[in-house]
């Protein structure tokens, strides 16, 4: 009998990924550019742009408070301290608004745009000290708010292997625009030394870029929230979810003891710049060089944390920086060109094993679901320590000297790397227990073919 045959196209079938796939973040396959996301470069070159325009203002802020309102060392080391701590007020809010709703990039875009209104607000507020305060205080309120989201999206497309790898390449492009920003000020200030005006009005247009390619080209990222039955009683918040994990405990106190001996940059570049008896123009070449150190090390150092430990790589930054210290304190003069270069790399390198290895410890440790929160409560509590500490090595600079302030700055962050030391070593999951909410588990293998 015969019968009739039609033909039939077999269409691919395209299994949806599982959660724990999604978790890792996009395929291998899809990934370009060294196998890392391209997130990782966006986000990098929005903090490129963006960094060019606040570097501007950051570095030439000390000279401004000094020479246009007067300010004294005591005063610019609480100001120093204030500006970079005022960021605390709203991070942990804005980082708890993100992991609720899941709109990480919407959170990071206001304040990516808050910070480049508050260039164009210097403008405007140029002779009067308190509102150009204000002014200033709204871009750290700005960059509290973007930091977290930001890294949350960094760290949601980047597989957990390589999330120091993942920070590094991002902060190497981030301190491009470090580099860059400190030379375009000291070209305008070359020019006409009180140029302040042509400084903040570059730094509002810069800074219009980077929140451009932050709308328009960076993908935002969710975690992957398994189901689960709505609980009896109301789910307690994340930061209480947070503050029962010992882990992020742990890492909360390595925080806060190591900031707390860690001044801002503004300040301890004042120092060197007293000491060696830099001209104003020279000033920002200071953070220019130290930005140069931190490109070349970012990357390789990001490597090295996630081969043989983040928290080891950490340690080992503090301890590069209290060499940085003794050098300042005891090298630092006007005939000595070759100390104030080494204190420049010095303090180069204590930030590349630090601020992205820190930020890749807590990703690691914190359930995607609630990372933002995470990373926000770590940045709040380096923001606040730092406070205390630009206000207390401004205070000691004005009552013994910037040598006494750099040996007291010294031996405390020795002390606090011992404690450190202690509180960093890993605590070993109880054999059977379950992961997190939100943890990252590996697909169990199909027994298909590798690809």
């Amino acid at each position: 009998m015969y019968l009739p045959t039609r033909t039939v196209t077999l269409e691919p079938v395209v299994e949806p990924p599982s959660p724990a796939r999604a978790a890792l973040g996009p395929d291998r396959r899809a990934r370009p550019w060294r196998g890392l996301d391209r997130n990782v470069y966006l986000l990098g070159m929005t903090s490129l742009v963006t960094d060019v325009s606040s570097e501007m203002v950051t570095v030439v802020l000390p000279l401004y408070l000094l020479s246009v309102y007067g300010f004294g060392p005591a005063q610019i080391g609480a100001f120093d301290g204030l500006y970079t701590g005022v960021a605390a007020l709203v991070c942990v809010g804005a980082a708890v608004v993100a992991d609720r709703r899941q709109r990480h990039k919407r959170v990071a875009a206001v304040g990516y745009g808050l910070s480049s209104l508050s260039k164009l607000g210097l403008l405007v507020t140029t002779g009067w000290w308190a509102p150009t305060a204000a002014v200033l205080y709204v871009d750290r309120l700005g960059k509290g708010i973007r930091t977290a989201p930001r890294d949350a999206i960094l760290s949601l497309s980047t597989a957990p292997a390589r999330l120091a790898e993942s920070f590094g390449v991002h902060r190497m492009l981030d301190t491009v625009g470090a580099v860059l920003g400190p030379i375009v000020a000291a070209v305008v200030l070359a020019r006409d030394p009180v140029g302040f005006g042509a400084v903040f009005a570059i730094s509002f247009l810069v800074s219009v870029v980077g929140v451009a390619i932050l709308v328009l080209l960076v993908d935002d990222r969710r975690a992957a929230i398994p189901a689960r039955p709505r609980p009896a009683r109301r789910a307690p918040s994340r930061p209480a979810r947070l503050r029962h994990d010992a882990r992020f405990r742990s890492l909360c106190t390595v925080t806060g003891l190591l900031a707390l001996a860690t001044p801002g940059e503004a300040i301890v570049f004042l120092a060197v710049q007293q000491q060696a008896d830099l001209g104003a123009a020279a000033f920002p070449l200071l953070f220019v060089s130290t930005s140069v150190v931190f490109l070349l090390a970012a990357i390789p150092v990001g490597r090295l944390a996630d081969r043989i430990g983040r928290g080891a790589v950490l340690l080992a930054g503090e301890v590069v920086l209290v060499a940085a210290f003794v050098v300042l304190a005891v090298a630092v003069g006007p005939s000595r060109p070759v100390t104030v270069a080494a204190f420049v790399v010095l303090v180069g390198i204590h930030l590349a094993a630090t601020d992205g290895v820190l930020m890749s410890l807590v990703s690691a440790a914190v359930p995607a679901v609630d990372r933002t929160t995470g990373l926000a409560v770590v940045v709040t509590i380096a923001a606040l320590a730092r406070i205390a500490a630009s206000a207390a090595f401004g205070v000691a600079w004005t009552v013994a000297g910037p040598a006494p302030a750099s040996c007291g700055f010294a031996l405390g962050l020795l002390a606090a790397i011992a404690v450190s030391a202690r509180l960093l070593r890993t605590r070993r999951p109880r054999p059977g227990a379950s992961p997190p909410v939100g943890a990252i588990v590996p697909a169990p293998p199909t027994g298909g073919r590798r690809r």
